[in-house]
């Protein structure tokens, strides 16, 4: 507000003689029922900050037991990892024993059919038929000793692929909990990051006041407010706002609504909410973020 709006009359006026006593009077900045509800606000406000931080405490607590649920399932993970070594290490003992099985098989199909040669060859030189007879069932028992071999070798075949497709299962349902885990851990990071930075923007000074109709400018933190007019009907006010060399005017501004404003070279905003408007007179608080960067 300028010098020139509040010069001197050119004439004697009793109204600006008495007006320039009061102004050098110390001015109160609100009267007993301000300071009421300024008690009421700062009790609500805390209340609130009370609750933010018995929130904050829960989430945190939250985060915690999922922390402690992610602990479990990453040494049942490495306890999956062991028994996994472990099913490759019998799936390998399984596979060197099936080569050896071959292997020997091979070889005793190979004798088998040696001896039936010569069997064979003894039979035909032989023309007893007895000893055709005896030597007939001693070839058949070896077919069948090569059947049964033989059935075991597929046995051991169908054995090694069941194998093959439980490990398989195994390492999609590993590679399955490894994602959980990082899907996880991320989500619990940005969550608590997310806190942090919601907790920090909430710090904030108060500073109630109570404002009066064609009254003087008052300084409130270094912001000066006037108030202009008032619609104690409608619940409305007009209000103008100085600070740092920034002038700014709230028309029509309703009760409860806040009005935000920056200050310089302020990242977060400073904010006016009024809580009451009378005939003459509003009620409020201004809000300043603590955090001045």
């Amino acid at each position: 507000m300028s010098d020139e709006s509040f010069s001197k009359p050119p004439v004697a006026d009793p109204l600006y003689e008495a007006l320039g006593k009061a102004e050098k009077r110390p001015r109160r900045t609100s009267s007993p029922l301000g300071w009421i509800l300024g008690g009421l606000t700062v009790s609500v406000l805390g209340l609130g900050m009370y609750w933010v931080d018995r929130t904050f405490a829960k989430v945190e607590s939250q985060l915690d037991q999922n922390e402690d649920q992610l602990s479990k399932l990453i040494a049942q993970v490495q306890e999956f990892e062991k028994r996994f070594g472990t099913l490759e290490g019998e799936l390998s003992g399984s596979r060197a024993r099936l080569v050896q099985q071959s292997q020997t098989l091979s070889q005793y199909r190979t004798e088998q059919e040696q001896r039936q040669k010569a069997l064979e060859e003894e039979l035909k030189r032989k023309a007893d038929a007895e000893q055709v007879a005896t030597l007939e069932g001693a070839a058949s028992h070896l077919r069948g000793n090569v059947s049964e071999l033989s059935g075991e070798v597929t046995t051991l075949k169908g054995d090694m692929g069941g194998l093959k497709d439980t490990t398989g299962r195994h390492g999609e349902e590993l590679a399955e909990a490894h994602r959980n885990i990082l899907s996880n851990r991320h989500e619990i990071q940005t969550t608590r990051a997310d806190l942090t930075e919601y907790k920090k923007s909430q710090e904030r000074d108060y500073f109630d006041f109570e404002l009066h109709k064609n009254g003087p400018a008052l300084d409130v933190n270094r912001v000066r407010l006037r108030l202009v007019q008032t619609n104690q009907k409608k619940k409305q006010y007009h209000l103008e706002i100085s600070a740092r060399d920034k002038r700014i005017t709230k028309k029509n501004v309703p009760v409860d609504e806040p009005v935000y404003f920056y200050v310089g070279e302020l990242k977060k905003p400073y904010e006016i909410v009024v809580k009451k408007v009378a005939k003459e007179y509003v009620v409020g608080y201004l809000s300043t973020p603590r955090d001045k960067s």
